[in-house]
């Protein structure tokens, strides 16, 4: 009896955690969305730019595949059972980089246009 409602018990955590992953993958998504549209802004920079402009353009390539990353290993926690320890991980996720990426992309894209 006390082996069956463990294992119920486990169960439920588990289903949570993999719940968590699966939300912590798609703001994953989000994220690579939002990058993604501030690098079609980078679309319009020349070859002549300021070596800023192509500096921060860079930096979003770089947080992009930061972004990508992580959301690949939610997803395989998922897949390999591992779901309880991953979502534990997933606390640590910094919401901050995509916020940084797109303030810097703006400064750059700033400094240029003031030129």
């Amino acid at each position: 009896m006390i082996d069956d409602v463990l294992e119920g018990l486990e169960r439920r955590e588990k289903a949570v955690a993999t719940e968590e992953l699966l939300k912590a993958a798609i703001r994953q998504r989000d994220k690579i969305i939002k990058l993604t549209e501030l690098l079609r802004d980078f679309g319009e920079v020349s070859t002549g730019s300021d070596d800023g402009v192509i500096n921060e353009a860079a930096l979003l390539f770089e947080d992009l595949a930061m972004q990508a990353q992580v959301g690949s290993q939610f997803l395989q926690a998922i897949a390999h059972g591992s779901a309880i320890a991953a979502a534990k991980r997933s606390s640590r996720d910094d919401p901050g980089s995509l916020h940084r990426s797109k303030d810097r992309l703006s400064l750059a894209c700033n400094a240029k246009s003031t030129q």
